[in-house]
């Protein structure tokens, strides 16, 4: 059996996050959005379906990669280096091949082994079963990347979706909207089955909002997509709240209060400060879902015109979805997370890891390889 790789599973908005370090000088700001956080954890591609608009969708501590079965190798499998650039027939091959894997492989095995824990709903096992279902869908993608030869690890990942961004910035608007489609279904995929919601189920809330006749979803009145408008009214307000004094007071006293212990060691060993940055995302992700949306007894979620509770929290999630490109929503998003990683001590970590990518990822067009993407 090959060895397995270990990484940190933080997916979060890529360009959001750059855009908040002054990172983003090459990416358009219509193209797609991605979320990350530091140099030891991936981003994941929300137009590949693995993450929705908001900043909760931190996970926790490393994990060896061969969840449900499905063994990362060390290297990559192809033995050569990862492309150069990017083009739409391989983008779609990706995007088609994690799909297969979630729709009838390993990776639906392993959300299925998840969505067993959501019986019931409970509310204190949400943030694990999420960070589950990311660790399947990363071995799903992550398996396939190393087939074209990128690094089976969060830095194979960045990159990819880095040139991903790169692609999008100068695709034609059919082309973004194909790709967008297909990472909003896959995500949708995703999520249902991880959580045990029907996709109809989901779309049903949906349609339920947009009938409303005040508050949010008024202007999305009989379609089965919220609207541009209500779309932007939410994140608006997600990240008004998520920037509440109190919101940031309780994640800077979580993280100083979980992280007291180890730092008190004084250890600059490597292993001991990718630890204490797995605290620091687990107590974010924690404050966001339990005291953003689903504090007060789900009153943002119900004020946003879904039920209150884990099924309204991924309906609108499955909601949002709709929207991951958007620039305004970025916008919105981008401030509130940064001042949630100010808050948690992570900012300077995000910026590193901005920088880095885009080294990589000068280094991989720069590098002589095949002639694929041409």
């Amino acid at each position: 059996m090959p060895a397995k790789q270990r990484i940190l599973l933080v997916p979060f908005r890529f360009k959001t996050l750059l855009q908040a370090s002054g990172g983003t000088s090459s990416i358009k700001s219509s193209t797609f959005v991605n979320r990350i956080t530091n140099a030891r954890q991936p981003c994941i591609s929300t137009l590949t379906g693995s993450t929705s608009i908001t900043g909760r969708w931190y996970s926790t501590s490393p994990v060896v990669l061969a969840v449900a079965g499905i063994d990362v190798p060390a290297k990559s499998t192809s033995g050569s280096s990862p492309p150069p650039k990017l083009n739409e027939e391989m983008i779609l091959g990706i995007q088609n091949a994690t799909l297969l894997l979630i729709q009838h492989g390993l990776g639906k095995k392993h959300l299925l082994e998840v969505a067993k824990g959501a019986r019931g709903r409970p509310q204190s096992t949400l943030v694990p079963r999420w960070q589950r279902m990311m660790q399947g869908y990363l071995g799903c993608q992550v398996h396939i990347l190393a087939g074209l030869g990128y690094s089976p690890d969060e830095k194979g990942v960045s990159l990819y979706q880095y040139q991903y961004n790169e692609f999008l910035s100068t695709a034609s608007p059919e082309t973004q909207e194909k790709l967008r489609k297909l990472g909003r279904d896959l995500w949708r995929q995703v999520l249902s089955i991880a959580f045990d919601i029907p996709q109809d189920q989901m779309m049903r809330m949906i349609v339920s909002n947009n009938n409303k006749q005040s508050g949010f979803g008024s202007s999305s009145l009989g379609s089965e997509e919220l609207s541009i408008v209500d779309a932007r009214n939410i994140m608006f307000q997600v990240a008004q709240k998520m920037m509440e004094p109190t919101i940031l007071e309780s994640i800077a006293r979580q993280v100083a209060n979980a992280t007291s212990t180890s730092s008190s060691s004084g250890s600059d060993d490597e292993q001991q400060q990718h630890a204490l940055m797995a605290i620091k995302h687990t107590m974010v992700q924690q404050v966001l879902v339990n005291e953003v949306y689903l504090g007060d007894n789900g009153k943002l979620l119900q004020e946003c015109g879904f039920p209150p509770g884990e099924e309204g929290y991924v309906a609108l999630q499955c909601a949002i979805a709709e929207y991951q490109t958007d620039p305004v929503v970025a916008q919105y998003m981008g401030g509130a997370m940064m001042r949630v990683l100010q808050a948690a001590g992570l900012d300077n970590a995000t910026r590193e890891m901005a920088a880095n990518i885009n080294r990589q990822a000068t280094a991989a067009a720069a590098a002589p390889n095949n002639d694929s993407s041409s």
